[in-house]
């Protein structure tokens, strides 16, 4: 079982070919939507790209002679038609010459008008930071006119989307301040602070979403009871001793909701038992897989019918 982030997800609202449908500019589905094309050019300078599978994950084997080599075990199929039709190397051209990919100022990235600020909203050190600089800079009065007052203020940054130029701008002050916290997020923030100066200066909707609590666990997520306005949950404190059927007042906003109208369980897609090769591609196209991508990884024929024996 593994816990599900309350990471902060965005997107620039910028319309391309590869997105499509109902509400495309939404964070989820323009990940969604975008994800092969990122793998398929992460995978093609990786070499984890074999066969239509982005390689995501390897396990270790020990060969006769006791060296270990890698073979694939977790990966996700992409869209054939992306690589088949060219869409792919489009997409370069593309990505290369859009405002919204803020990604490509670093890298040469496609698909770079969306993100994920990996933070954790309950850190302390977060929280003084941002009281911090919002007393220095006098934004007490900016931050009750533009956006949600909240305790801690992260889940308050990103009640409402998309966000305003002023909400752009006010956050953009806030989160400088932070970039240097903790290099583990370091280079989400980057991105996202560069989103905010595209949004302002280009005037593009940009998309907040922080996801509500909950877990993966055996192909499903589950999503516990949590506030609909600042997506905390329910219940922060293991000693908080409530009902979730009966009217709450948010311990973080204020909002009065009703916990049990917000949870849910859902399938997901990212999981082990969705991405686990040999149970997706069958024992034997699997062990055909793993043969082919050695060899494409630089193992010669004979050593990869030491290795991996046709059975």
């Amino acid at each position: 079982m593994a816990g599900t982030y309350q990471w902060v997800n965005w997107a620039l609202q910028r319309p391309c070919l590869f997105k499509t449908g109902p509400q495309w500019f939404s964070p989820k589905n323009t990940a969604s939507q975008l994800l092969d094309l990122k793998l398929i050019n992460s995978g093609e300078s990786e070499g984890k790209l074999f066969d239509g599978i982005y390689v995501l994950c390897f396990k270790r084997k020990v060969d006769a002679n006791g060296v270990e080599f890698e073979i694939p075990e977790l990966g996700h199929r992409v869209s054939a038609s992306l690589i088949k039709d060219g869409l792919w190397r489009q997409a370069q051209h593309v990505c290369g010459q859009c405002e919204a990919n803020v990604a490509k100022q670093e890298m040469d990235e496609i698909a770079g008008c969306h993100g994920t600020l990996q933070i954790y909203p309950e850190w302390k050190e977060l929280e003084d930071v941002l009281q911090r600089t919002i007393k220095e800079k006098g934004l007490e009065s900016r931050i009750r006119a533009t956006l949600l007052e909240t305790t801690p203020q992260w889940y308050g940054l990103w009640a409402s989307s998309p966000l305003s130029k002023s909400q752009c701008e006010i956050i953009h002050l806030l989160l400088t301040e932070i970039r240097d916290l903790d290099d583990s997020v370091e280079n989400g923030i980057l991105d996202f602070l560069s989103a905010l100066r595209v949004a302002i200066a280009e005037d593009i909707a940009l998309h907040v979403s922080l996801a509500p609590p909950g877990h993966d666990d055996l192909g499903m997520r589950t999503t516990f009871p949590h506030c609909p306005r600042c997506k905390a949950g329910a219940i922060r404190d293991s000693r908080q001793d409530i009902s979730i059927y009966d009217p709450l007042p948010c311990s973080v906003c204020g909002f009065v909701y009703v916990p049990s109208e917000q949870m849910s369980s859902e399938q997901s897609w990212f999981s082990y038992e969705t991405l686990d090769l040999e149970y997706k591609l069958g024992r034997e196209n699997y062990l055909k897989f793993v043969r082919g991508y050695l060899k494409h990884v630089g193992f010669t024929a004979e050593k990869v019918d030491e290795l991996i024996p046709q059975e």
